[in-house]
């Protein structure tokens, strides 16, 4: 059975005040929070897709972090809600419309 999995990485991380990188682009063992989920996901089902929730404003830095690790997870960007709940909402009608 395929699996769909929604990264919803579209907050703008304001309770992290002291940070100017959002949580889920912060790095720990040198590589993004956000790309750590993906490994995760894709090491325990292989077959799945990935559509990651981004805010516009970041659809471009994370173009550049795929770029700077060589990332190369395939996967689906769309554009996240101001809530997570509109995100979430986003991420179900994409796939119900792609598959």
């Amino acid at each position: 059975m395929l699996k769909y999995v929604l990264i919803l990485a579209a907050g703008q991380g304001s309770r992290l005040k002291k940070s100017k990188v959002p949580k889920q682009f912060l790095e720990v063992n040198q590589l993004p929070v956000v790309m750590h989920s993906m490994y995760a996901f894709k090491a325990a089902y292989p077959e799945c897709k990935i559509y990651i929730a981004l805010c516009s404003t970041y659809i471009v830095s994370w173009s550049n972090l795929c770029q700077k690790y060589n990332f190369k997870i395939p996967h689906e960007i769309y554009k996240g809600g101001e809530e997570r709940l509109t995100s979430v909402f986003r991420g179900l009608k994409l796939i119900s419309e792609k598959h």
